[in-house]
């Protein structure tokens, strides 16, 4: 057996069994106790990994050039994008207390684990870059180790709490160690530190933050990693043709590869707008329809794109509009209105109803005006809704 099997069995032994020991008995620890004990044995491994296969120096090649380039560029447009979203949906200050614990447990302590198990990949993924089953082992073992700590306060007592979960923390941790993992082998370690040094401590260290809710931060957290990803892959791909065409620019670039740079824009257009529309925080606003009340006109498993209503000028009789009846929204159409003493009802009724709603609806449930169909969009979104209803 060669060392370097040698090395691997025994790192990914000794990581396999923290990550268990971490999840079955010290996430269920007082959460300052867990966190530092967790660190300590980051740290621990993390030597372990620089003394077995060595610390090779981070020397900036082309490739990585680019790559630490493009890592900057990703991080910098989304922190623009999150607080430019956060002039719609409002900023919010910090809370946290300039204690010498507070400090040490919410800013010192995540930061020294990010360069720690940043540090631990480095080693083994550099190590080991012929050897995928390694590659693979380690960024598993990494991410259910960042699952656990991510659902360590979470409750999830029924499916819906479980689906909450798995959007916000889980499929986010996924996507950025499959990222973080493919970045650390071809760009090397400072990419990854700067990406996860400010997309991971950002929220907690900038005195002012936007308020973006679970769907717009969990969007972000999949969508940017997701986006060095993909821009990382293709530097890769650049850098192997480049190295067969003798840095003829020309020669290297695919018609295929052309091609989906060119729809890059488009796509990330598409994404935006789609994000935007469906938080609900913007004057424009997406909704799937969940019944047949208002067929033929609006079908269900259809979506509609609508207007957010400002004022009573905003909507008419023979309007189809969106509102809310206690929990749930509710898209039918605009019969009538009754004025008793100085308020507006409205009266409403879904097309294919025999009769109008039973219910004091004011200007002040009404979310918006329909303004355009898209059909069947919504029938992903349906399928999910029965699932979780009969949970």
């Amino acid at each position: 057996m060669s060392d370097r099997k040698y090395n691997n069995i025994l790192v990914l032994a000794v990581l396999g069994f923290y990550v268990a020991f971490y999840r079955f008995f010290l996430s269920y620890s007082k959460e300052n106790i867990a966190s530092m004990m967790n660190i300590s044995a980051i740290i621990v491994l993390t030597f372990i990994a620089i003394l077995l296969y060595g610390f090779r120096r981070d020397n900036l090649n082309r490739l990585k050039k680019k790559i630490l380039l493009m890592t900057v560029s990703e991080v910098i447009t989304f922190l623009v994008i999150s607080y430019a979203l956060g002039m719609v949906t409002g900023y919010g200050r910090n809370t946290i207390e300039l204690s010498i614990n507070s400090i040490l447990g919410t800013i010192v302590a995540p930061i020294i684990y990010i360069i720690a198990i940043e540090i631990f990949r480095y080693c083994i993924l550099n190590a080991n870059k012929d050897k995928k089953i390694v590659i693979y082992i380690t960024t598993i073992l990494i991410t259910i180790l960042e699952i656990t700590m991510g659902l360590q306060n979470v409750l999830m007592y029924n499916f819906e709490t479980i689906f909450k979960a798995t959007s916000a923390i889980v499929i986010p941790i996924i996507i950025k160690n499959i990222a973080v993992s493919y970045v650390t082998m071809n760009g090397g370690l400072k990419p990854v530190l700067l990406y996860r040094l400010i997309m991971d401590m950002y929220l907690i260290v900038a005195p002012i933050k936007p308020e973006l809710g679970e769907y717009l931060t969990s969007v972000i957290g999949i969508l940017l990693p997701t986006f060095i990803y993909m821009y990382a892959t293709r530097y890769v791909d650049d850098d192997i043709e480049v190295l067969e065409a003798e840095e003829d620019e020309e020669k290297k670039v695919s018609k295929l590869d052309k091609l989906s740079r060119l729809l890059d824009i488009p796509a990330t257009i598409f994404i935006v707008i789609l994000v935007m529309l469906i938080s609900g925080k913007f004057t424009y606003a997406i909704i799937g329809v969940g019944s047949g009340s208002m067929t033929p006109q609006i079908c269900k498993g259809d979506g509609v794109i609508y207007k957010q209503v400002k004022s009573e000028d905003d909507i008419k009789v023979g309007d189809v509009i969106v509102f809310k009846s206690g929990t749930k929204m509710i898209i039918h159409r605009l019969v009538d209105t009754r004025v008793e003493g100085s308020t507006t009802y409205y009266i409403t009724k879904g097309d294919a109803n025999n009769g109008n709603d039973n219910i004091n609806l004011t200007i002040d449930n009404i979310k918006g005006r329909v303004v355009f169909k898209i059909k069947y969009i919504a029938i992903p979104n349906l399928w999910l809704k029965d699932i979780i209803e009969k949970e």
